[in-house]
């Protein structure tokens, strides 16, 4: 794999414009070592976005900025060297959140190379991330899987963007994604009963037009039951409520949000509040944990809060603001900060979700990451067969956990 019996180390970087799930636009970019080995990555696109996200550019211009600026500072440079490699993309841009080149640049790159990195060591992608984190130890991520979709989601009058099935109390990932697979199809048929059109959403969900957002969790219900699952005991019920995208005719109270989780089985609650509302963040916290009478911690997710910046973090740490995150890669622009993240989280206990984006890609980078860091959950659409770019996803972790059970390292 290496010319002259030396390491190998990248001998050309390149981009390409391809399109995402939602047929828009975006970057897939290219990592070729001497010896001949190619990897590429594709980064996706969040419709619901928060406003401290990283900076993107035209996936043009990321072609431009691959072929002109970064392909010449990388030449030559080892895979191995996942952190150096991303400083010096991030001196190139040489702006505080990857403005000038674009983190959907800067990530494309960062991901290639370190599947380059993994390739080059002979090593599956989990396994050489769990190394770059000195993990030698892996196991699944629980599946949350979107099974109505709203909000900035779909084109339905759902507020409330995401309504997941979570199998956490459901043993082994391949049981997991079975179960929702058959809750998603129960779903469907009691949709259609009151819903003979039924539209489907960016995320491969239904898109249904219901009079209100709890109707949808009655559904939720009724499908998890009439699958043969017990509500809580084995399935529960996640929301994204992303509250920076709501209409200002949503209520959005504490007393709402616990009188939400008192009536139905939810585990996990997302951006309940705006992404500057820390004091909220910080009081309702502190409520749902006191009056929780579950036998389960609840989790109250940061996606837009966070929005996988580590300074962000370490301010909702101090403040009490959640006990879990949502990673997303393109969130922050780069692998290496986002194995920073982790780590912060990490050792603050948080609960640590990997998530996807609405625009996706057929990439499956995230599954091995998910694994590769350790990551309790895994937030990557509905395990709708129609959709493959969040198939790829499930697929890849029913791959990686025969390679666990088997005991095999590649």
């Amino acid at each position: 794999m290496s010319d002259m019996g030396g390491a190998p180390t990248i001998e050309r970087v390149w981009g390409e414009v391809i399109h995402d799930s939602r047929g828009e636009e975006t970057v897939q970019a290219s990592v070729q070592l001497t010896g001949g080995l190619v990897c590429s990555a594709a980064v996706p696109a969040g419709a619901s976005k928060g406003k401290f996200e990283a900076a993107t550019v035209d996936p043009k211009q990321s072609v431009d900025y691959i072929r002109d600026e970064i392909e010449a500072a990388l030449k030559g440079k080892s895979p191995a060297s996942q952190s150096e490699i991303d400083g010096i993309m991030r001196e190139l841009d040489g702006t505080p959140n990857k403005a000038r080149i674009g983190a959907n640049t800067i990530l494309g790159v960062s991901m290639a190379v370190t599947r380059a990195g993994a390739a080059a060591n002979n090593l599956p992608l989990y396994r050489y991330i769990g190394m770059l984190e000195n993990r030698t130890g892996f196991s699944l991520p629980i599946p949350m899987m979107n099974l109505i979709n709203g909000g900035k989601h779909a084109d339905n009058n759902l507020e409330i963007q995401e309504f997941m099935v979570i199998p956490d109390r459901v043993p082994e990932y391949h049981n997991q994604l079975s179960a929702g697979k058959l809750i998603f199809s129960t779903l469907g048929q009691l949709l259609r009963a009151v819903s003979p059109v039924l539209a489907i959403g960016d995320e491969g969900g239904y898109a249904p037009v219901l009079d209100t957002n709890e109707m949808a969790m009655d559904f939720m219900r009724q499908a998890i039951v009439q699958s043969g699952y017990k509500p809580w005991e084995e399935v529960s019920i996640g929301l994204d409520v992303a509250a920076s995208s709501l209409p200002a005719t949503f209520e959005i109270t504490p007393q709402r949000y616990l009188g939400l989780l008192r009536d139905f089985p939810i585990l996990s609650l997302e951006d309940p509040f705006d992404e500057e509302a820390w004091d909220e963040w910080a009081q309702f916290k502190q409520q749902m944990e006191e009056s929780n009478s579950t036998f389960k911690k609840l989790m109250l997710v940061g996606d837009d809060l966070y929005v996988t910046n580590p300074e962000r973090l370490k301010t909702g740490i101090e403040n009490k603001a959640a006990n879990a995150i949502l990673v997303k890669l393109n969130q922050i622009g780069t692998v290496s900060e986002t194995l920073e993240v982790v780590n912060i989280a990490r050792q603050a206990g948080y609960v640590i979700i990997v998530s996807h984006r609405s625009g996706e890609t057929l990439d499956d980078f995230i599954a091995d990451f998910s694994v590769g860091v350790g990551a309790q959950f895994i937030k990557t659409g509905c395990p709708n067969d129609n959709h493959p770019e969040r198939m790829t996803k499930y697929r890849r972790l029913l791959t990686i956990e025969q390679e666990l059970l088997n005991g095999r390292t590649s």
